[in-house]
């Protein structure tokens, strides 16, 4: 009798055991967070709390796992040539824009785009129809050349590399360009504070992931 109330006190403890375990999840390190701020800021120009033009609200940062998410919404103004996708979309009252970055290995990056458009007029519910942006997968490790090159208006952040950016089909590029339009510059001869701040990104992401000589 005592032998099977200690088996079955042993059989608890290890069931309890297991499923603390399963149900403790990773989260991501206060320097993997710092530095995936900083490639979102360096490649997009987003931050945390920051309004963009012809949005209802700031982009709203949260970490789900091993990825961060950040948010924004915005009425809907889109039209599209595709009959079907008029039809699921002309009822829609709003739009989420979603950004996610994580990073499956050392220095590479995944970042997805999603765009949402709501059931009439629900705040809630996005699932009328998902128009998506597309997929890139940065290999920062293979970089060469990883700076920002600032004009009037726009900010470039200019890649060079064998295999730098890569598509789901496993496609490739050996060079690529994000543009952002700072909306804080002044004039042509003052760099915006924005700029520079990505400047700054661009080096802490470069001391994680120097990239490869020439």
């Amino acid at each position: 009798m005592r032998q099977a109330k200690a088996l079955t006190l042993r059989h608890a403890v290890t069931l309890s055991t297991l499923v603390l375990l399963g149900g403790c999840k990773q989260e991501l390190s206060k320097d993997k967070i710092e530095l995936f701020e900083a490639v979102m800021f360096a490649f997009n120009g987003m931050e945390n709390n920051t309004q963009e033009k012809y949005r209802s609200q700031p982009w709203k940062r949260t970490i789900v796992g091993q990825t961060i998410e950040y948010v924004t919404f915005g009425d809907n103004s889109y039209g599209f040539s595709d009959d079907k996708i008029n039809a699921k979309t002309r009822d829609s009252s709003f739009v989420r824009y979603t950004e996610k970055i994580s990073s499956p290995e050392t220095c590479v990056f995944r970042m997805e785009s999603l765009k949402e458009f709501s059931k009439g007029n629900s705040k809630e519910d996005f699932s009328a129809y998902d128009m998506g942006r597309g997929t890139i997968i940065l290999h920062l490790m293979n970089a060469y050349s990883f700076e920002m090159q600032y004009e009037y208006h726009t900010a470039n952040v200019h890649l060079q590399g064998p295999g730098v950016v890569c598509d789901l089909k496993g496609e490739c590029a050996n060079e690529w360009e994000q543009t952002v339009y700072p909306e804080d510059y002044r004039s042509p001869d003052d760099k915006p504070a924005s700029a520079i701040r990505r400047e700054k990104a661009i080096e802490l992401i470069k001391k994680v992931c120097p990239g490869k000589p020439y």
